[in-house]
């Protein structure tokens, strides 16, 4: 037996059921399901991403004082790179040297 808590509203009475999760709505005596949210990725285009990242990057976390990292962020979009790109580059100049 699925657990079905109501909320009552004017015009709308929503039913949520706690095992599927998905709010239902009875609007002037029609039943409407919400639209399921749409993700940009399938299943499997996540599963390649995340083998991605497992197998060819790894993370550097650095730490700057507050306020800081917006001020990096818009100056590297400034020279048309993102974040990450923008400290890259910085890093491998300065090892050339």
């Amino acid at each position: 037996m699925k657990n079905v808590y109501v909320h009552i509203d004017i015009q709308v009475i929503e039913f949520y059921c706690k095992v599927e999760k998905d709010p239902l709505y009875l609007t002037f005596g029609r039943w409407d399901i919400m639209e399921e949210k749409k993700t940009r990725y399938t299943e499997a285009q996540k599963k390649s991403a995340e083998k991605y990242l497992k197998e060819k990057v790894e993370d550097i976390k650095i730490r700057v004082p507050k306020g800081k990292k917006q001020i990096i962020k818009e100056y590297a979009e400034a020279q048309g790179k993102s974040l990450n790109q923008f400290i890259i580059d910085l890093i491998e100049k300065e090892m050339v040297r």
